[in-house]
């Protein structure tokens, strides 16, 4: 998710080798200058719109700074790593609670981050050691449905496929757009239930 948010704010994966995992006050540093909130611009139908991004730690010992961190979030990104079954289950076991508690009238999109490693050989074998397999555009589709999703989507941050879709995605559930192209889209591949995007 950091690897997301860091390529889609800088327009350029992070490959200084310093990929953050935490820091000072629980959040990660997302944007150029360290920027701790980070303030992206996205056209949308012809429509200019900025996104104030956040990206937090999600140990419980940081529960608390992330309720001030997301205080006033219109849509949550809930992301999971395609080639990690474990995080989807971490999103159901956990973030969706949080989120609902934190932010009972924000909407959520479920992300599957790293799409780019769905058909690598080593996370193929290394999953199937425990009869595990990567999760499928289907099977997240499936679980937005069964868990209350605007939308779902999924991207690779390291190759760029998807990443503008995410945030395309974010503006409309803030501002209860479908714009037919992206509605389309979503319809054919990612859609969750009869709506796209709602």
């Amino acid at each position: 998710k950091t690897c997301m948010l860091m390529t889609f704010a800088n327009d350029e994966f992070p490959t200084d080798g310093r990929i953050p995992s935490l820091y000072e006050g629980g959040t990660i540093k997302a944007g150029r200058n360290d920027a701790y909130e980070v303030p992206v611009t996205i056209e949308v139908c012809n429509t200019n719109y900025t996104l104030g991004l956040t990206d937090t730690i999600g140990e419980d010992e940081y529960r608390r700074l992330r309720e001030l961190f997301t205080s006033g979030t219109d849509v949550f990104l809930v992301c999971f790593s395609v080639a990690d079954p474990e995080t989807l289950e971490n999103v159901k076991r956990n973030w969706l609670t949080e989120i609902r508690i934190l932010s009972p009238k924000a909407s959520y999109i479920l992300v599957g981050t790293k799409t780019d490693m769905r058909e690598n050989t080593e996370v193929i074998s290394r999953l199937k050691e425990t009869n595990k397999r990567p999760i499928s555009s289907q099977d997240g589709v499936k679980f937005a449905n069964a868990n209350g999703a605007k939308s779902y989507v999924e991207c690779s941050a390291m190759n760029k496929d998807g990443l503008k879709d995410v945030f395309e995605q974010c503006v409309m559930a803030a501002t209860n757009q479908q714009p037919a192209k992206v509605k389309d889209k979503y319809k054919e591949k990612h859609s969750v239930g009869q709506c796209a995007v709602s």
